[in-house]
């Protein structure tokens, strides 16, 4: 048996028919989803919006608290994140690869192995310089004129690692 509103839907052919509402809200809490209330309204309501799926596919944007979203409403429960005033972070996830900007310059370093490599060329260097100011001529005896001074400092993770762009695999 159908209801008031199925009758009222049909009269008004809306039944069975998609109806979207965008509202423009302002973030109050962020958290596995947004909590924000309509700005400029006489409604005065709470607005959870779930954010991204984990489907290995997602681009998810997690706004600002006190940033305005523009936020999309069904009637058939339906809440999209359409767009943000201002982000904290944003989170890229693909099963087959991610270009950006063309990706002409190739993949992202791995830092950690990246730091790894360079200290141990530094470390090597390092020694053979050591070997070298100490050595002494078998034939007279006499060490290097010659010294070299310059020591190189181990490379640090933090001097060649923007930490605002991270990225796995």
């Amino acid at each position: 048996m159908n209801n008031v509103g199925d009758l009222f839907q049909k009269l008004s052919n809306t039944y069975d028919k998609e109806i979207v509402s965008i509202v423009k809200c302002e973030v109050i809490s962020v958290g596995e989803t947004i909590i924000c209330l309509p700005v400029n309204s006489a409604i005065s309501c709470e607005i959870e919006v779930p954010l991204g799926d984990d489907n290995g596919n997602t681009i998810s944007f997690t706004p600002s608290v006190g940033s305005i979203v523009n936020v999309a409403l069904t009637n058939k429960n339906l809440i999209l994140l359409l767009s943000i005033e201002d982000a904290d972070n944003i989170n890229i996830s693909a099963n087959n690869g991610i270009e950006l900007n063309g990706g002409e310059f190739g993949g992202l370093v791995k830092v950690e192995e990246l730091t790894t490599k360079i200290n141990n060329l530094e470390n090597l260097l390092n020694s053979l310089v050591t070997k070298y100011n100490t050595h002494v001529h078998v034939t007279n005896g006499v060490p290097t004129v010659t010294l070299e001074t310059t020591i190189l400092i181990e490379t640090e993770r933090a001097n060649i690692e923007n930490e605002n762009i991270t990225h796995g695999n």
